[in-house]
Formats: structure tokens, sequence, C-alpha cells
């Protein structure tokens, strides 16, 4: 998953006059956004962002906090994909994580191979 995500945002910064510097920024970001995708589907996380202590406050709380940030710094003239491609990744992670069941979050983890 995350190879063609970064794959696609190296292209993409490449086709707009990004430098070999920039490009490799952007392609890090694209590499990390695909490996968030993936993260934030998984059973821990969903079981860490539903632990004890962590309710409809603290998640606003988050999201908020996310929203304040990206006030402050302002738009990016050199990435301005970026906000377009991480908050809907952030949604789609957190509202599929959403899905699973009480029982699926608390179960023990599945044994690992030796």
């Amino acid at each position: 998953m995350t190879a063609p995500v970064f794959i696609v945002c190296a292209w993409s910064a490449r086709r707009h006059g990004a430098g070999p510097a920039t490009t490799t920024v952007i392609a890090l970001l694209g590499f990390d956004l695909g490996g968030g995708v993936y993260v934030n589907n998984t059973r821990a996380c969903a079981r860490w962002y539903e632990h004890p202590g962590q309710g409809t406050r603290e998640h606003l709380a988050f999201a908020g906090g996310g929203l304040v940030l990206d006030r402050v710094l302002g738009p990016s003239h050199a990435a301005g994909w970026f906000a377009g491609a991480y908050y809907p990744k952030l949604l789609m992670g957190h509202a599929a994580a959403s899905l699973w069941s009480d029982e699926q979050l608390h179960a023990p983890p599945p044994p690992t191979l030796p």
C-alpha cells in the first residue's frame, strides 16, 4: 500500500518542479501517509483509541488539536495536496477502527511465530 502512495507523491512533486531534496521529503510524507492507512486500521490502534479514559471529550480535543495546528501552520505552498490526503486518511482510519466489535478489541492478540 505505501509504495504506490509515495511513488505518486514523488512523481507529482517532480512534475510540479520540486528539486531532489523536496521530492525526497514529499516521498517520505507519502510513505508515512500510506503507512498510517494501514496502522490506523489495526486492532491495536482501535484498542488504544478506545482505552479507558478516552471519551468523546478526549476524541474531540485530539481532532481539535489537529485543526488548530493546521490553522496555525496555514496552507502549505510546497505540498498543497497534504491536507487533502491527510485528513480523509485520518477520518477513514478512525471510522474503520470503529467497526471493530468490543469482543474483537479486547480479545488477546493472536500468537506470534517463534
